[in-house]
């Protein structure tokens, strides 16, 4: 079977890399019993030309069953602890997550989350390795013995804050492992990704980042393709612990409610026209600026016509001379606005600006009234 790309799941993946006599993983250590079965490995490294992820295409080297029983020392560095700290305490401060429910994927001894329990942040951890999780450094963090996914059974149904740090480079599924982050966030809530950089490894010719650990080698162009990809919007993304981890930060992006709008279309529109019409009660003269797709659609769906608008006003002279399709209003040049209009509707919501500026200079005295999100003036 092909390989698909791990992130876009495009087939146009290509062969970059071959390393050669790697080892088969680089977490178990070998006692001197086991030195005879050990084998080396060759390691297959391939770029999307999609999404240009950089990754191991035949990762299947690692175990099924190889993370529930993995371990990854880093608590016993006091350089590691403090970065640690300074990253919990920036979060805290900058997300106001004091007393707020943070849940960590991978959590590992659950080092991190015990820098934000001293904050005040109230904290759940995910580690799938029991051997991991028994090595935890604060008794009173809860760490739940299971894997991640969308499907998990969490103590409380949205979090405000999920992070993972060095977890996604093992991933062979990390938009199944967003998704769940985008289930259990809150619509306000942070997520955190952080994982080795490989800008860092490929600006300093680093062969040796490269193991059958890891399987996807992110940089910042393809972390955040990875997280754009799954409905959320970066809040940033930065280099940290002496730019050997990219770190990105994001939250979900406000879902468009396009049965909301089906649903609401008529009223939306009949609201809009309602406002139209009660303004010819207030001018003598009203015109409407814009001959594109919006005013034309405004006035036909809307059924209005030049007892409401007595014309429309555009700057292309291709346009000029013409009448709108449905709503059959002629077409003028700015150049014949008169002294007799009192109310200019915009409908080129785009050029809006620039059609202010343009009627500054016409000296124009009457009320301007802007279409978008509801008809509403915008001079006083």
């Amino acid at each position: 079977m092909k390989k698909r790309c791990l992130i876009c799941h495009s087939e146009n993946i290509k062969k970059i890399i071959e390393i050669r006599n790697a080892p088969q993983n680089i977490q178990f250590l070998l006692t001197k019993n086991a030195l005879q079965d050990d084998k080396k490995i060759s390691l297959h490294i391939s770029k999307c030309n999609s999404c240009n992820l950089i990754q191991l295409t035949n990762h299947n080297v690692i175990p099924k069953n190889y993370y529930d029983g993995y371990v990854m020392g880093t608590s016993f560095s006091k350089d590691f602890g403090k970065y640690l700290e300074s990253l919990t305490k920036e979060l805290v401060q900058k997300f106001n997550l004091k007393n707020k429910n943070i849940l960590e994927i991978g959590c590992g001894d659950g080092l991190f989350l015990h820098k934000f329990k001293k904050h005040g942040v109230k904290v759940l951890g995910i580690e799938p390795s029991k051997r991991f999780s028994k090595l935890k450094k604060d008794a009173s963090v809860k760490i739940l013995n299971i894997y991640f996914t969308i499907r998990s059974k969490l103590p409380l149904k949205e979090y405000d804050a999920i992070v993972s740090r060095q977890v996604f480079e093992h991933l062979k599924n990390p938009n199944e492992i967003l998704q769940a982050y985008y289930k259990f966030l809150k619509n306000d809530g942070i997520g955190l990704i952080e994982v080795p950089s490989f800008e860092k490894a490929i600006k300093n010719n680093r062969f040796y980042d490269i193991f059958s650990d890891h399987i996807a080698y992110y940089t910042k162009e393809t972390l955040s393709h990875l997280v754009l990809r799954n409905n959320f919007e970066i809040l940033d993304i930065f280099d940290s612990f002496n730019d050997e981890y990219l770190v990105i930060i994001f939250r979900k992006k406000p879902q468009l409610s396009l049965e909301k709008f089906a649903n609401e279309i008529d009223n939306l529109k009949t609201d809009l026209v309602l406002r139209i019409k009660k303004l010819k009660k207030k001018y003598k003269k009203i015109v409407m600026w814009g001959a594109g797709g919006k005013g034309n659609a405004l006035l036909s769906t809307g059924n209005l016509n030049t007892s409401i608008i007595s014309f429309i006003v555009d700057s292309d002279p291709n346009k000029i001379g013409k009448y709108t399709r449905g709503s059959h209003i002629p077409i003028k040049s700015p150049s014949e606005l008169d002294d007799e209009v009192d109310a200019i509707i915009i409908s080129a919501i785009a050029f809006k600006n620039e059609i202010l500026k343009e009627l500054t200079k016409k000296n124009f005295t009457g009320d301007i009234y802007l279409i978008s999100p509801r008809l509403h003036k915008i001079t006083n």
